[in-house]
């Protein structure tokens, strides 16, 4: 059992019926979620659905996880005051959960790091015979050298009540419902993979290995909604400030305030924050600006002779099946990429290259993709500028990648 000291998972497991259940993901992803993730010290909350996977022993068809800074969080005057006002639709979708375990957890151990697509939750609860130290820390360590796997940590049960809230309103309507059984864990093990296979043969792997006196209470669920709390991110546009000259040729702000153009690619998590834009070398400079530079279509080189700067957002848990955010592009520009906050990946033909803030990219032209593989928000500042190839490079670059370059944005 932990004390509850560090940061805090909270695990929750829980069935609706099936006639309910796409008015339960709905509400959830659209106002449970959002709810407590502004609520101070929240850094993410995820929701996932049962995979119906052969290795299930323990099945529920919802399974919802955060984490927090600190079980601080959980006694906060602001997460208790969400919990005392639950709205009327909160009142009726939780009285429609037939059966469930909750409890608030530390993280005793870790290997890896990321969001994968597929969670494996191992479960043991006070009935069941636990791992010892020397099965834990083996299982651990086989699972993390299985291939897919991103992460696995060993979560243990928070021996304190007033971590799980106490009498709200939202615990007592809870408790309205039918009878049913809860269960309690006091050990989980939790092992993300990139896809279902891989969390399969690695949960398997350590069943007939190091926990095979210790049996858990398996169930697999596949990532539907993760969301970034304020703990993981200040997230938003960047300050953006504009200098020129007034009537008399002095140095003014002519705007200042959060970059006014964006876009969000929802399918591979990433936002572009366009900040400014030129066209033409060298580029004409007058004393204010007619228009917007930055309102046009999504293109990721800039026009010709021109130059570009953006921040990119990259959220965690858009990985493809190859492992990777962003499709595999290359532009005729010079890129100047300055990570910001976060861990970044920069993909190329036969190597990658981990990046952390501070680090600064200079690409030259180069086929590449960028991956955010760890469970934190990450962003990038990139500044664009036209180029062209030599005769030399354009001789010995593949067949089709002239023609292949990247011309407008990524999804088009």
């Amino acid at each position: 059992m932990s004390n509850g000291s560090g940061p805090a998972l909270v695990l929750i497991w829980s069935d609706v019926a099936a006639a309910q259940w796409r008015e339960y993901a709905q509400w959830h992803s659209a106002e449970h979620l959002p709810a407590r993730l502004v609520v101070p010290g929240f850094v993410d909350g995820r929701r996932y659905a049962a995979a119906r996977s052969n290795v299930d022993s323990l099945w529920f068809g919802n399974m919802v996880q955060y984490e927090v800074r600190s079980p601080e969080v959980l006694r906060s005057a602001e997460y208790l005051d969400l919990l005392n006002a639950p709205t009327e639709r909160d009142q009726a979708m939780l009285r429609n959960f037939r059966r469930g375990s909750r409890g608030v957890y530390t993280v005793s151990a870790a290997t890896g790091s990321g969001l994968g697509g597929t969670q494996a939750t191992l479960c043991w609860g006070d009935e069941d015979k636990p791992p010892s130290q020397e099965e834990r820390d083996a299982a651990l360590a086989l699972i993390a050298s299985s291939g897919g796997i991103l992460r696995a940590r060993w979560c243990d049960l928070i021996e304190d009540p007033s971590a799980t809230n106490g009498p709200t309103a939202e615990a007592r309507t809870l408790h309205e419902r039918p009878a049913a059984a809860e269960l309690r864990f006091s050990q989980v093990l939790l092992v993300e993979g990139a896809d279902l296979r891989s969390v399969e043969d690695a949960v398997i792997s350590a069943l007939a290995g190091p926990l095979a006196a210790a049996i858990p209470q398996v169930g697999c669920y596949s990532l539907c909604h993760y969301g970034a709390g304020q703990a993981a991110s200040a997230g938003g546009a960047p300050r953006r400030v504009v200098t020129g000259h007034d009537e008399q040729g002095k140095s003014v702000v002519l705007a200042d305030g959060a970059a006014p153009v964006f876009r969000r690619l929802a399918e591979s998590g990433a936002t572009f924050y366009e900040v400014w834009a030129t066209d033409g070398a060298p580029a004409l400079i007058s004393r204010t600006e007619s228009g917007e530079p930055t309102e046009r279509t999504l293109r990721v080189p800039p026009e010709p002779n021109g130059t570009k700067i953006r921040v990119n957002e990259f959220l965690p848990g858009h990985l493809d099946a190859g492992g990777l955010q962003s499709p595999v592009h290359r532009t005729e520009t010079v890129d100047y990429g300055i990570v910001l906050e976060g861990e970044m990946v920069l993909v190329l033909d036969d190597e990658e290259i981990e990046l952390t803030p501070g680090d600064v990219v200079i690409q030259r032209g180069t086929s590449h993709a960028w991956a955010n593989r760890t469970d934190r928000v990450a962003k990038m500042a990139f500044m664009l500028v036209d180029g062209s190839f030599t005769d030399d490079l354009k001789a010995m670059l593949p067949a089709g990648a002239i023609d292949g370059l990247m011309h407008e944005g990524p999804e088009g």
